[in-house]
């Protein structure tokens, strides 16, 4: 019994964990970590893992990133944030899912806190040491405007003056926008005296080096001393100016200037006693007819030597028609005994009239069967500028080979024939090739060929065929009389030459079937009358013949009453009705008209 039980409880949980895993399709039973949830309700507890809750300001709206722990997909997870969640600040995710009868998230992991931080724009500090002026004063701090994202405001103020002389003032920078911090937003500055109440040494730089002598002046209030090395006091009043003679190479003098209040200015000097020049440089006149050498003392570049030099010159790149020359300026010089020497190449214009490197031909056009060519315009190979014009070459014109038949014709179509051009531009032209025969309703006109240029037609035995035709060579048509005293002859050949070949257009004649009306009319009840009606000039006999059911005396009834040019009263014949059962209530008659020797087309009427 207990066997029993425990099969039919192991088989309910084999369908729950099928109907979890197969549900929807959604998360399988395995997707679960062990312990990560329980049922309540019926439903199955998620956990859900969270990531990305740290987050940096930009611009967007942004959330943390959840997930079934356990698995690796995120189905149905709808993260829902309350509250802002584009600008700086901690928030509120909500993980979710909707409209789900099998699954819950525990309530412990559906929610979890996320922070967006601040962007960081980097400062840079300037003017971090200050002169004393009696004001308060603080650096400047800048940031790259091109790390503020596109439509944000951001405004830099700067605090932490101070007005007196010392070390060590801490200035702090800040901005309107929470979206930002500032790195580093704190630096370090001084204030140091003002030194232009001291005694002002002028004429002469700290350091610097001068020939021959150094001329000095001195400013300030109350000056008591002027030394030179420590030496004696020069100082004289109202005396303008101060020279320190060279007396030697390289030579250093410290001058030291000092007023009643102790305030001491001090610069050091040196002084040579001739002038150290360097390398000359080399002036040229706008022509290159003339040129100097100017030396310039390294100590003191107020200081300079001149020489005129002597000038050659030589042409060392002949100028043509499509480069540049070339001239070559030489000036010599000797100079305290040493020999100088500047070379200046300059660039000569194009020679329009010196040509090289041959000729060509351009614009060059050959003729063509209907379009006139040209020899071509003889030019200079190098500079393109015409030597001698061209001249014009005449159209070739077609011509055209022996031609040969393209397309046969037939009796019921005409054929082709097709020239070709022989100068290579392989222009065709075409001629029709007339069809092998033609017929033509007599009395009636019609043509041999479609385009009659270019061929030769005759007719042949044109006095025997005369009485029965006329024939226009030029346009091929052929016009038939109506002549009856003879046979007329159906095929009468006219002959049309093409491309030197001779085709046989044999022109049939017909007389056309006659124009007769005929009407059935119910007669009592007895049975049927065919009437007929008919005008058929020029005609010596009609006739008219049953198809089927013909005897000899309704041929000889129809040869009475109906052989007339003209039909009249009598032009009818009756059958009764029995005859006509026998025939399917239908008479086929044919109907043939004789002129003379010559018969028509049968003319066959049902009815």
């Amino acid at each position: 019994m207990r066997k029993k039980i425990s099969g039919i409880f192991g088989l309910l949980v084999l369908a729950l964990l099928l109907a979890v895993g197969i549900s929807g399709g959604m998360v399988k039973a395995g997707d679960v970590e062990e312990g990560s949830g329980g049922t309540t309700n019926g439903k199955t507890k998620l956990e859900i893992e969270w990531s990305n809750t740290k987050l940096t300001y930009n611009k967007e709206p942004q959330t943390p990133t959840a997930k079934i722990k356990g698995s690796d997909k995120e189905i149905n997870i709808k993260v829902t944030v309350e509250g802002e969640h584009t600008n700086v600040g901690n928030y509120t995710a909500i993980a979710s899912i909707d409209n789900n009868d099998e699954y819950e998230i525990e309530e412990k992991s559906a929610k979890t806190g996320f922070e967006i931080s601040p962007k960081r724009l980097e400062v840079t500090w300037k003017n971090t040491t200050l002169i004393y002026n009696g004001t308060n004063l603080k650096p400047d701090a800048e940031i790259n405007r091109d790390d503020i994202i596109d439509g944000d405001t951001v405004e830099i103020t700067v605090t932490g003056e101070r007005k007196e002389v010392g070390n060590n003032y801490e200035a702090r920078a800040s901005i309107n926008n929470n979206n930002y911090v500032l790195e580093p937003a704190t630096s370090l500055f001084s204030i140091v005296p003002d030194d232009s109440s001291k005694p002002q040494i002028k004429g002469i730089d700290k350091g610097k080096t001068y020939c021959e002598k150094a001329t000095f002046s001195v400013t300030g209030e109350n000056i008591v001393s002027i030394k030179i090395n420590d030496g004696e006091n020069v100082f004289e009043k109202n005396k303008e100016t101060y020279t320190i003679e060279g007396e030697g190479e390289n030579i250093k003098y410290t001058i030291s200037v000092m007023d009643s209040q102790n305030k001491e200015t001090s610069i050091t000097i040196t002084v040579n006693k001739n002038h150290e020049y360097g390398e000359p440089k080399y002036k040229w006149a706008n022509d290159n007819s003339s040129a100097t050498a100017v030396m310039i003392c390294r100590n003191d570049s107020s200081h300079t030597q001149s020489y005129e030099l002597g000038v050659n010159s030589k042409i060392t790149k002949q100028a043509t028609c499509a480069a540049n020359g070339e001239v070559t300026y030489t000036a010599n010089a000797s100079i305290g005994g040493k020999e100088y020497k500047n070379v200046k190449i300059v660039t000569s214009n194009k020679n329009p009239q010196n040509h090289v490197g041959g000729t060509k031909t351009v614009n060059a056009k050959s003729a063509t069967c209907t379009a006139k060519g040209y020899t071509g315009d003889t030019v200079c190979a190098s500079c393109s500028v015409q030597r001698e014009r061209g001249t014009e070459i005449p159209a070739k014109g077609y011509k055209w080979n022996k031609g040969k038949a393209t397309k046969k014709s037939t009796e019921k179509s005409e054929g082709i024939f097709t020239y070709t051009c022989t100068n290579s531009c392989r222009h065709t032209k075409t001629e029709i090739i007339p069809r092998k025969s033609i017929t033509v309703d007599l009395g009636k006109k019609a043509k041999v060929i479609s385009k009659a240029s270019g061929c030769k037609m005759s007719l042949a035995n044109a006095s025997k065929y005369k009485k029965y035709l006329t024939f226009n060579a030029k346009t091929g048509e052929v016009k038939t009389k109506k002549y009856y005293k003879v046979k007329i002859n159906k095929s009468i050949p006219v002959k049309v030459k093409i491309g030197g070949k001779n085709y046989t257009v044999k022109v049939k004649i017909k007389i056309p079937a006659p124009n007769v009306k005929i009407i059935k009319k119910k007669v009592g009840s007895k049975g049927y009358r065919y009437i007929f009606k008919y005008n058929i000039k020029g005609a010596n006999k009609i006739q008219v013949r049953m198809q089927k059911g013909g005897t000899k005396a309704i041929n000889k009834y129809l040869d009475k009453n109906v052989s007339k040019q003209k039909s009249n009263k009598g032009s009818y014949i009756n059958f009764t009705k029995s005859t006509m059962k026998k025939m399917n209530n239908k008479v086929t008659f044919k109907i043939v008209v004789y002129y003379g020797k010559n018969q028509s087309e049968t003319l066959t009427i049902t009815k």
